[in-house]
């Protein structure tokens, strides 16, 4: 038998990561946790949150990658970080990290049957991860410091081939995390996410 993980979250509940149900989860916790959690452990020039970076691949999924289907899957994709932390991508390479890699994908799973998610196949992954990497080369580009001049260094390998979103057709929302948390919450109803079609809506339906 496993032993008990425990962690607090922002509803005070009391969860065991290594026992994690369906039931234990709750879309508010994952919205506060993941719109106060900076992306690239804080290398940003301003904060950015894990939910906003949440929110915008979601957005890709539903409308240039034209699959509204898996657009909450593609909200939720990083739900798991709201109770382990966001861990650096180098990091999660390194051997010692499989024990961990294996837990974050059992809490990804709880996470999808709360949320009624089915299955993805090959296909719906590469969707996702698409969107996830335009994401990743869109906020590289505009949100951390640029030493190269192609925006894909030596150590940037997995944008290669990948280009980022315009200024014109990207910026961040500029809300404080608790407008973030509010975006997110508003878009974990799949049937409102899905007729988003562009990020102005979003901050329309915000004001809203």
């Amino acid at each position: 038998m496993k032993p008990p993980i425990i962690i607090q979250s922002a509803s005070g509940s009391y969860l065991d990561l290594h026992n994690l149900k369906p039931e234990d989860i709750q879309v508010t916790d994952i919205a506060h946790h993941l719109s106060h959690l900076c992306r690239f452990g804080g290398a940003t020039f301003e904060f950015y949150s894990v939910a906003e970076h949440s929110i915008h691949v979601a957005r890709v999924v539903n409308t240039m990658l034209g699959r509204p289907d898996l657009a909450m899957a593609a909200l939720m994709h990083d739900a798991s970080e709201a109770y382990l932390g966001d861990m650096r991508t180098p990091m999660k390479h390194m051997p010692e990290m499989a024990p961990y890699l294996k837990l974050e994908a059992e809490v990804q799973e709880v996470i999808h049957q709360h949320f009624g998610i089915p299955p993805l196949n090959e296909d719906d992954h590469n969707i996702i991860k698409q969107a996830d990497l335009i994401m990743l080369a869109t906020e590289r580009r505009w949100l951390m410091p640029t030493v190269d001049t192609d925006g894909c260094s030596a150590h940037w390998k997995l944008l290669k081939g990948i280009e980022p979103l315009s200024r014109e057709a990207w910026k961040p929302l500029g809300m404080r995390p608790g407008k973030i948390r509010a975006l997110f919450l508003h878009g974990a109803n799949l049937s409102r996410l899905s007729k988003i079609k562009n990020q102005e809506s979003l901050i329309i339906d915000q004001k809203a």
